[in-house]
């Protein structure tokens, strides 16, 4: 009896403690990877190099009207801080492969998975 307690609380913390750091919307998309918000981020990957992947950004950041304040891009990465409004927006791309790259999005401090949604597929619509 005590052992199935035990395991009953250990069950639940663990439950308790990934409730509020995860949410996972898994499907395929014309992107060609899985969607998932995890911690205030949402990821996607993209059958894109980096370069694609950055400039489909900068094409989303201009339809959406969000005002770029900084931008760097290498050959294995890249990332953009954004405003909307007052609310930061940050934009984080790192290839996997030479063709795959996960693009990460962060809306304000403490996330806000609609305002991400609404980018990633500003993203998807400019690649």
């Amino acid at each position: 009896m005590k052992k199935q307690i035990a395991s009953l609380v250990l069950g639940l913390a663990a439950l308790a403690a990934l409730s509020g750091c995860m949410v996972v919307a898994a499907g395929a998309v014309a992107g060609g990877g899985t969607y998932a918000y995890i911690s205030g981020w949402g990821e996607q990957s993209y059958n894109v190099d980096v370069a694609d992947s950055y400039d489909a950004a900068l094409r989303a950041c201009s339809a959406l009207n969000l005002h770029v304040e900084s931008k760097s891009r290498s050959l294995s990465d890249a990332s953009i801080s954004a405003k909307d409004g007052e609310t930061p927006v940050w934009i984080k791309m790192e290839a996997l492969n030479p063709k795959v790259t996960k693009v990460r999005v962060r809306v304000g401090y403490l996330g806000d998975e609609p305002a991400t949604q609404r980018i990633q597929q500003a993203i998807r619509n400019q690649m």
